[in-house]
């Protein structure tokens, strides 16, 4: 992929899908469908479209990704997070937005459920030779308890946030 060109578009569908990861079958049940467009040429790639949809779980994506002007985004939801996580009851949804200039990445996602809530907002820098991120973590749960179990502690409870700020 770094070098040539290619436009390609694939698009395809699963029915009961099952690769023996557990988290990976509980989100594509049924019928689940895939679509991606992609080009490269002398400017880079372009992601026109990646779509991933199941009777449960939904991600999509869109970019490019060149030497320096890069730009990604994704989101992904969830419609109950057991699915992948004892613990992580309800609906969950993700979104990331990251632009990266060839020397630095701009980070911005957001994770929204009953269960956590997150946000990450931060510049990668040095990505080369030493990574360093500058910025904000913040991670909520509102209920430690179904989140403790399945971790192996069964006596937490309560609520917790995090926030980190600064450069690390």
């Amino acid at each position: 992929l770094l070098g040539g060109t290619f436009d390609v578009q694939v698009d395809g569908r699963t029915t009961d899908l099952a690769v023996g990861i557990p988290q990976v079958d509980n989100i594509v049940p049924g019928t689940t469908q895939l679509s991606i467009g992609a080009a490269r040429d002398l400017e880079g790639i372009t992601l026109r479209t990646f779509r991933l949809g199941s009777p449960v779980a939904r991600v999509s994506a869109e970019g490019v990704i060149r030497s320096a002007g890069t730009r990604l985004s994704l989101s992904a939801a969830l419609d109950d997070g057991t699915l992948v996580l004892p613990g992580l009851t309800g609906a969950h949804s993700l979104s990331l937005d990251a632009e990266g200039d060839g020397e630095a990445w701009t980070i911005r996602s957001a994770l929204t459920g009953p269960t956590l809530t997150g946000r990450v907002d931060g510049r990668v820098a040095d990505l080369q030779t030493s990574p360093a991120f500058d910025g904000t973590v913040t991670l909520s749960a509102a209920n430690l308890a179904p989140l403790a179990q399945p971790a192996g502690l069964p006596d937490r409870r309560g609520a917790a946030t995090l926030s980190l700020e600064g450069n690390v």
